[in-house]
């Protein structure tokens, strides 16, 4: 790669330095042992591997967290990540709008296969028609003895207005629909826990992003209209519930203003504390040429872990492309140290199919879907153990702990923080 090219070139570079100073000093051991130590050095960073990588991989981003600021103070935060409502979505920096869709968890386990292929390629339909987004799980604790009568003025609210729409095949039916649905479950659910204080009940989300709010307006209302159809339900969120979303998506809490308090981060090698606890972020790559169906869950649904899915669609071609590229690059050098037939086959399966869809490219007959999948949970050895063992045996992926890394992107990691 480009990097690899400037880092020998570098590393030449001191070599020659060095031999010169030896060739003209006045005590030629000593700088041959020098230059030779320096050599070995130089050895080890470029052609020893950690976890796949090269060392020098590794150490560059140890340089970069030792000259980055590690601490953003509440008032950046509050500047940069500050929400402001209009017309029940949210605007954000820039012009950006977005509004967020509930959508109610089913049990996939319970699903004959063949049913369950059909609603992937149902849900895929939703979410190729949406430019850019976030798949947004967040475990949110149930207080079950104070909520149940809001709950039931809440159904009862909703199913009133159902019974006056529910003729009319709108996106406002579908949406009661799901609400009364959800309604219901959580009610079951208090009647089976009520002596329960509290419990952790996962929750989905997608946001939807635009930079119009009509087509985000109309965007919203074809994924809510195609996530009804196809069984789950779900609805827009309305201003309130837009509001207590973020509460949630940040763990936090409203200030004397009723606005959004923002905690200060500092930002550490394997973790960012955040109001005296500690989090982490991490993501899941590399992943085999095949997946099981919702091969995800086996790590998505571990107590306190949230998941953040960002996907967009139509990305630019000559970027995606490089992307590609480096990554044909990595399972060349990925091939050398693998010495099971199985492994190898695998790679070179991957490898021809990067190398295809290169090919496809140059004719565009294929859409690209940039997606990052980022795990959040507040920091332990054994939870990070847990995860590592289930990406690297059940998923057959890697684990990137983003060591050194966890605000390497400026405010990116710290949005995502619970």
């Amino acid at each position: 790669t480009l990097s690899d090219i400037i880092y020998m070139v570098v590393a030449l570079a001191i070599i020659i330095t060095s031999a010169i100073l030896m060739a003209i000093s006045k005590c030629p051991w000593i700088a041959f042992g020098i230059v030779l130590l320096l050599e070995i050095m130089i050895a080890i960073i470029f052609f020893s591997k950690v976890s796949e990588y090269r060392l020098y991989y590794y150490m560059r981003h140890i340089c970069m967290y030792i000259f980055r600021k590690k601490e953003i103070p509440e008032s950046t935060l509050k500047e940069a990540l500050g929400i402001d409502m209009k017309d029940e979505a949210v605007i954000s920096e820039g012009g950006i709008y977005s509004k967020i869709i509930a959508v109610k968890g089913i049990d996939f386990t319970l699903i004959p296969e063949a049913s369950q292929d059909i609603r992937i390629n149902h849900l895929a339909t939703v979410l190729t028609n949406i430019e850019e987004g976030k798949i947004v799980k967040l475990d949110i604790p149930i207080p079950f003895n104070f909520n149940a009568d809001e709950t039931n003025k809440r159904l009862q609210y909703f199913t009133k207005k159902y019974e006056e729409i529910k003729d009319k095949e709108s996106v406002e039916a579908l949406q009661l629909e799901a609400r009364i649905k959800g309604l219901s479950i959580d009610l079951e659910t208090f009647e089976h826990l009520e002596n329960s204080k509290s419990i952790d009940s996962p929750n989905y989300y997608i946001i939807i992003y635009n930079n119009n709010l009509a087509n985000l307006r109309n965007d919203c209302d074809r994924a809510v209209r195609l996530l009804n159809n196809m069984g789950l339900a779900s609805y827009q969120l309305d201003k309130n519930e837009t509001y207590q979303f973020y509460l949630n998506y940040f763990k936090t809490e409203v200030n004397e203003d009723k606005k959004i308090k923002f905690h200060s981060l500092k930002e550490k090698t394997k973790y960012i504390e955040k109001n005296g606890k500690k989090y982490c972020v991490q993501t899941i790559s590399e992943l085999p040429y095949t997946v099981d169906n919702a091969w995800l869950a086996s790590v998505s649904l571990i107590k306190g872990v949230n998941l953040v899915i960002n996907f967009k669609n139509n990305p630019d071609l000559t970027k995606a492309i490089k992307r590609i590229n480096k990554r044909i690059v990595n399972l060349g050098e990925m091939l050398l140290g693998k010495t099971t037939e199985s492994e190898r086959m695998e790679i070179e399966t991957q490898t021809a199919a990067y190398q295809e869809l290169l090919e496809e490219l140059k004719f565009s007959k294929v859409q690209l879907h940039i997606v990052e999948i980022m795990l959040i949970y507040e920091y332990s050895k054994e939870t990070q153990k847990e995860i590592a063992s289930i990406v690297k045996n059940n998923i057959k992926a890697k684990l990137d702990p983003l060591s050194f890394r966890q605000m390497s992107d400026g405010l990116r990691p710290a949005f995502l923080l619970p």
